[in-house]
């Protein structure tokens, strides 16, 4: 999957000009061998198993792989840091569905 642009909702201020987008990269195996899944298994108490984010990862590859001044993240809306947080989720996602395809 190529890089995905994202619109921001909300324009980042920066003392040049106004950040009206960000590019946001697809990890590579690099990435993937040096932080893991972003997501871990929990356990809810009737021991059921589910998956659930690890926000500690999830932060590290938004840091690699959204081309943005990480200090600039806290200026970020709400609505656009959840759009980028599925984006990169989905990277997974989308992986995980071509991984499983059973090859002919």
């Amino acid at each position: 999957m190529p890089a995905v642009i994202h619109k921001l909702k909300k324009p980042l201020q920066t003392a040049d000009a106004p950040i009206t987008e960000v590019k946001i990269r697809e990890p590579n195996g690099e990435d993937y061998l040096e932080l893991g899944d972003p997501y871990i298994v929990a356990r809810l108490e009737d021991g059921t198993f589910f998956p659930a984010e690890d926000k500690g990862v999830l932060r590290q590859y938004v840091g690699r792989l959204v081309d943005l001044d990480p200090n600039l993240m806290g200026q970020m809306s709400l609505a656009d840091a959840m759009a980028i947080r599925d984006i990169v989720l989905g990277f997974f996602s989308d992986a995980r569905s071509t991984s499983e395809t059973p090859s002919t």
